[in-house]
């Protein structure tokens, strides 16, 4: 049976876990690799006290971190962003509406900056109504109607 050895995460470790975690790895993993890189320290060690403290600390600032966001979701429940944009007479847009418009017109009407990899959607060719999913974080989303109106053509007089 192959020996196993506690150890706390001094760093985020791909595959394995995220920093201040404690977890039972083999000892050869932790002795050639962990240690020697400075991914973790031993459970026993003196200086892992410090790193769960560190750990209560970012902990306490994620959870306020996800507070945000959820309030953030609320403020964006059910809101509905209206773009007017030129079309033909079958109301295929001339310029598709694309998550860039989307963050600046969220930008814009509730102040919210979000980058537009956030915004799940295709572009909008066509006139109409669609659900739009906003990633915010922490596996929080929220749904926001796109409407995409045709805009009229005014006939010129000569």
């Amino acid at each position: 049976m192959k020996k196993k050895l506690q150890v706390i995460l001094k760093k985020d470790v791909e595959g394995l876990g995220i920093f201040g975690e404690t977890k039972k790895v083999a000892a050869g993993f932790a002795r050639n690799y962990l240690i020697p890189n400075g991914f973790v320290l031993y459970l026993k060690d003196p200086r892992s006290k410090e790193i769960l403290k560190q750990k209560e600390q970012i902990d306490k600032e994620r959870e306020k971190e996800k507070e945000k966001i959820q309030k953030l979701a609320q403020k964006l429940l059910g809101a509905v962003l209206e773009f007017k944009v030129r079309a033909n007479e079958k109301g295929k847009l001339f310029a598709s509406v694309d998550s860039d418009e989307v963050v600046a017109k969220l930008n814009k009407e509730f102040k919210i900056k979000l980058d537009k990899k956030q915004i799940q959607m295709q572009p909008l060719k066509e006139a109409g109504e669609r659900e739009v999913v906003v990633k915010l974080g922490y596996n929080v989303d929220a749904k926001i109607i796109v409407k995409v109106e045709a805009e009229k053509k005014q006939k010129s007089k000569k």
